[in-house]
């Protein structure tokens, strides 16, 4: 038996070797690169399984080296590959901001390999907030094939005017907020595998309506809020590595009720806000190869409690919060290569202080927040192509100043 076992073993190994030694050499818009077939058709159905299947060897296109020619982006080509090498490669993906993402969805959907790279995200945890009473420790999970929500898992702390951000695939970073007596300069991370919550790093500063968002696979950065005295120009860095704040920048501004959303790999704008004085208008641009701060283009209105998502690559959407005279139902589109604000679609109710959560690659949803009068349990959904809001599911509790993150288990 152990004989059988072992002849097994060797048999597996030879028809590894034999696959992983058909070596394929790359040359992907300019970069060369040196890999298996075998890595290549790992996806059945994607293009390159159909390329180097060994079914159209006549057909490609080689270089004077004997390389096999692919005229798409070489650079990004690096992140497909090592998803085919090993796909447990995928959550590092997950961890990267929005515009590089979409950057690798755009070469990924060219190979037939989206659906592999980027499953749709099934749920979403929409965590803490202000009912109208008292600040809250629920959460609640949003089915997103169903669009409807659940109860979720208790926060360790009672959170309005929180922040949140996936440190991982499998865990959200809940930054700071009020908990109905202090300003909270604690985090709490939930393990969406188990849907339990166990502290995080500590702040430096104590921070309520802050905006918290993922720089790169590595880093996180909180900006602005509000300490219980006075509201707040800095920022802290989150090094993911060593779970530990360090101060960043500090901002043009002070910003309570800012949101920050990033524009490209290379920088993150963050939007509105109080300074103390006035609801602002302006934001602010973080270049993330100096680590510094400089004016970005003004909205069309003051908003503070304000929340904002990328619509697509050149898009960004910033919904709701409060200006000088009211709380506001109106949205404003950012043309990224422009810098120029236009008007959005107008939602069906005023929204401060709500969350914004990207269904799919067509819709939007925005949740919660205060109307002026009272605090909110509905949501909306944005339909991109039409830009037209409809009415979405209810979560069953009213939530002022939550926080949300999609999640993809």
């Amino acid at each position: 038996r152990q004989r059988a076992c072992f002849e097994a073993e060797r048999e597996s190994m030879r028809r590894l070797g034999a696959q992983q030694s058909s070596v394929v050499q790359l040359d992907v818009g300019g970069i060369h690169y040196k890999t298996s077939r075998a890595t290549l058709t790992s996806v059945p159905g994607s293009m390159l399984e159909a390329m180097f299947s060994g079914r159209h060897d006549r057909l490609l296109a080689t270089t004077k080296d004997g390389r096999v020619f692919i005229d798409r982006d070489g650079e990004v080509f690096s992140h497909i590959l090592n998803f085919l090498r090993d796909k447990a490669a995928r959550s590092q993906i997950d961890l990267l901001g929005a515009p590089e993402q979409e950057a690798i969805r755009r070469e990924a959907h060219y190979y037939g390999l989206e659906d592999a790279l980027f499953p749709a995200p099934r749920r979403a945890l929409v965590l803490g907030g202000f009912d109208g009473t008292a600040e809250l420790d629920t959460t609640k999970i949003l089915d997103l094939p169903s669009m409807s929500f659940a109860a979720g898992p208790r926060l360790g702390s009672r959170r309005g005017m929180c922040s949140a951000a996936p440190l991982d695939p499998q865990s959200v970073l809940v930054v700071g907020g009020y908990d109905g007596t202090r300003n909270l300069d604690n985090t709490e991370i939930i393990s969406v595998s188990t849907m339990s919550s166990s502290p995080g790093p500590s702040l430096g500063r104590r921070r309520a309506g802050c905006a918290v968002a993922v720089l790169d696979a590595g880093r996180l950065l909180v900006v602005g809020g509000f300490d219980g005295s006075a509201r707040l120009s800095t920022t802290e860095v989150l090094d993911t590595a060593s779970m530990k704040f360090t101060s960043g920048p500090t901002m043009e501004s002070r910003r309570l009720g800012c949101a920050a959303a990033m524009l490209d790999t290379r920088r993150l704008l963050v939007i509105g806000g109080h300074d103390g004085s006035r609801f602002v208008d302006s934001t602010e641009i973080l270049d993330l190869s100096t680590m510094a701060f400089a004016p970005g283009p003004r909205m069309r209105a003051g908003r503070s409690g304000c929340a904002a998502k990328m619509l697509d690559e050149g898009r960004l959407l910033v919904v709701g919060g409060r200006d000088d005279a009211s709380w506001l139902d109106t949205t404003e589109v950012l043309d990224v290569e422009a810098m120029a604000f236009a008007p959005g679609p107008r939602m069906g109710t005023r929204r401060r202080g709500c969350c914004v959560l990207t269904i799919d690659e067509g819709r939007l949803l925005v949740i919660g927040g205060h109307d002026g009068v009272n605090c909110l349990d509905t949501t909306e959904v944005l339909d991109v192509p039409t830009m037209r809001f409809e009415t979405g599911p209810r979560m069953g509790t009213l939530r002022d100043g939550c926080a949300v993150v999609a999640v993809s288990c």
